[in-house]
């Protein structure tokens, strides 16, 4: 009968069909047999990877400086002295792993909302450390400068330096204006490659580099010999020339700067990159003249071997608010091959100023990156301007790099 037939060659074809089914089953129950084999020898090749190696695979755990680096949680030492008693001996003796120390909580003034750090828990870690140490106070504000002030460190952290200064490599630290300066800089650092340093005045809540910076921090070439790179914060430098050994640094960045700043270029011959967070402007201001004045008196800033040049407002607060025709204040060298700049800067720049700052360069191989908002202008704009008055023909773009607190997208590092 035709439903008979019909029937059994169905049931065939289902035969058929389990039958591959089953067939596809045993090769994944074998094959997820070899995944879980694999899997076990892979985890008993890592409990028995040389010392060695787990040291180099923990040093890529950690955020490298000066990126925040946690004493607990996520990226930290602590995180990895948990997993297992070996990993534990492992991190303990390895004074690599150890060598940052980076704090940012132990202020007199924030004892009642933050966890004090015990004294003996930096001198363990300081002892870990071995023979070099970057050293940290967290610096960089997490919401508006005026909301988020960063402290002075503790006696008792102050006395810690004390005890550890020829092993310090780089240092970032604030200051009061004279209670604890003599005592962090009263001798030579002579570990010393990087320096930021800011002087704080808790009355006015701002960061200064103000006429008392001078006896607070005059560093000679004797006392800082590695010293290359230093950040300063404040707006006020015209009276502390004798601060820094500026003729050897290769890295000079001045934060919240205004255009006191540009007298200290001048005796800083040998930097190959110079970065400027400027405070911000506002169009009303009468100081915006300001920027004539070190044109006038020290001439055009000329650093022969400059080949980055940063310039970014401290915060951002709309377009128009950084310096007038700023480019006209440098003499670019023929060395420089990427500058940073934001929109606004640009269109305060006239034809003149773009052509005559880049008349000494390699226009061929020097790089732009325009960054914030374009207020209202396109790309190829920018690229039209910089191409027709200067040759510039190497530019990117970064909208949302707008201020001191933004990081540059790292597809667009130079």
């Amino acid at each position: 009968m035709p439903a008979a037939a019909a029937r059994r060659r169905r049931m065939d074809e289902i035969e058929d069909r389990i039958s591959t089914l089953e067939a596809e089953l045993l090769d994944l129950r074998k094959e997820k047999e070899t995944l879980v084999a694999d899997a076990q020898n892979d985890s008993e090749a890592g409990q028995t990877l040389p010392n060695e190696l787990l040291a180099i695979i923990f040093a890529h755990y950690i955020p490298p400086f000066p990126a925040k680096y946690p004493r607990v949680g996520c990226g930290s030492v602590s995180n990895l002295m948990l997993v297992c008693r070996r990993w534990r001996d492992v991190v303990v003796s390895t004074p690599n792993l150890w060598r940052v120390l980076q704090l940012d909580d132990i202020s007199e003034h924030r004892i009642g909302t933050r966890l004090r750090i015990p004294p003996e828990v930096l001198e363990t870690w300081v002892a870990r450390a071995g023979p070099s140490l970057s050293f940290a106070f967290f610096m960089k504000p997490q919401t508006s400068p005026a909301l988020e002030i960063p402290q002075p460190p503790t006696d008792a952290v102050i006395h810690l330096l004390g005890t550890i200064r020829e092993r310090i490599e780089h240092l970032k630290i604030t200051i009061l204006d004279d209670q604890h300066a003599s005592t962090i800089f009263k001798a030579e650092l002579p570990a010393l490659r990087e320096l930021e340093v800011a002087v704080h005045v808790p009355e006015s809540r701002q960061w200064t580099s103000r006429r008392n910076l001078r006896p607070v921090l005059a560093l000679h070439p004797e006392d800082v010999p590695l010293l290359r790179s230093a950040t300063l914060w404040g707006s006020n430098y015209t009276e502390n020339l004798k601060a820094l050994p500026f003729k050897q640094l290769t890295k000079l960045t001045f934060v919240d700067a205004s255009s006191s700043c540009f007298r200290l270029l001048h005796e800083a011959p040998n930097l190959v990159e110079c970065v400027l967070f400027f405070r911000k402007h506002h169009p009303q201001d009468e100081d915006r003249s300001e920027w004539a004045i070190p044109l006038i008196e020290y001439g055009k800033v000329h650093i022969p071997r400059m080949e980055r040049l940063t310039l970014r407002p401290f915060t951002y607060d709309g377009p128009n608010r950084g310096p007038p025709n700023i480019l006209f204040i440098f003499d670019a060298p023929a060395a420089l091959h990427s500058i940073e700049i934001p929109a606004d800067y640009l269109d305060s720049c006239n034809r003149n100023t773009l052509s005559g700052f880049f008349a000494t360069c390699d226009t061929t191989e020097t790089e732009v990156c325009v960054t914030g908002r374009l207020s209202g202008r396109s790309q190829q704009y920018y690229r039209s301007m910089l191409l027709h008055a200067a040759g510039i023909s190497h530019v990117q773009f970064a909208p949302m790099v707008l201020d001191y607190f933004d990081e540059l997208p790292v597809e667009q590092e130079r």
